[in-house]
């Protein structure tokens, strides 16, 4: 699996016009006199949210006698090669995608500088270091503060290799490491008890980049697949080629915005 394949919630439908009813706000509340007046109060709104869907494809052409010859099962590598080829342009768009043409991405969703119930839905909170470029232990500790304790207890840090190195490297006004690795067999890389997962696709340090995504991925972003992965043996259209003609569909969408948080490397 892709990072954000084994991170995030997965769901399989039938076609592009699944929709999931998301609750936005909650029921208020008040205390009262015996004989006071009991006012309105706030009540949950429920939106349809549709995820944004996109078709990958693959389109390799080899020769029938190239099939014929070869006593490597070449048909078989091809769509090995096809499925891992999917998985990257997958996790890409996860991550970062637009939702034109393929699924939005986390890091495509609007970031703001306001806490949870300030904000429009579908927007996600940003801390910026107040370091261009540089990672700070304090925003990193206040990130962690920031998500709910709820969200705390499956959240994960999601960044890029060279993000874990320099995060690694901070140190305090005695030159020791602030984040010590973790030299158990078996047990993952943690940054204050939470664990790490490396992604490819996140942003590498520098400056205003989204370098890191900490939460419970699982609650905040669902990928939907129609259906699955489809291959047509093609050996009519171009001859004496044959193609191996692969789609996928599949989309993403933010469900919950208050269970992931972004640090930003900006001033």
């Amino acid at each position: 699996n892709t990072p954000m394949r084994s991170l995030c919630r997965i769901i399989t439908v039938s076609n592009e016009n699944y929709e999931k009813l998301v609750k936005q706000g909650t029921a208020g509340s008040g205390w009262v006199d015996e004989l006071e007046a009991r006012p309105e109060t706030g009540t949950p709104t429920w939106a349809a949210l549709k995820p944004y869907f996109g078709e990958v494809y693959s389109n390799p052409g080899l020769t029938q006698k190239s099939l014929d010859d070869v006593a490597l099962n070449l048909e078989a590598e091809i769509a090995q090669d096809v499925g891992i080829e999917f998985g990257e342009q997958e996790n890409d768009a996860y991550t970062n995608g637009t939702g034109i043409k393929k699924p939005k991405g986390i890091l495509g969703y609007t970031l703001a500088a306001t806490a949870d119930g300030s904000r429009a839905f579908g927007q996600i909170e940003k801390l910026h270091t107040a370091s261009s470029g540089n990672f700070v232990a304090d925003k990193m500790i206040d990130l962690v503060y920031k998500l709910q304790r709820n969200y705390r207890k499956n959240a994960i840090w999601m960044v890029a290799a060279l993000s874990v190195a320099a995060i690694r490297k901070l140190k305090d006004g005695q030159n020791n490491y602030l984040f010590q690795p973790t030299f158990v067999a078996g047990q993952p890389q943690m940054i204050m008890g939470y664990p790490i997962e490396e992604n490819d696709d996140m942003p590498v340090p520098g400056a205003d980049a989204n370098a890191v995504i900490f939460g419970d991925l699982r609650r905040a972003y669902y990928i939907v697949d129609v259906k699955g992965t489809t291959m047509l043996r093609d050996p009519y259209t171009n001859k004496p080629k044959v193609h191996f003609y692969t789609t996928k569909r599949t989309g993403g969408m933010l469900v919950n915005d208050r269970a992931i948080k972004v640090l930003r490397l900006s001033a």
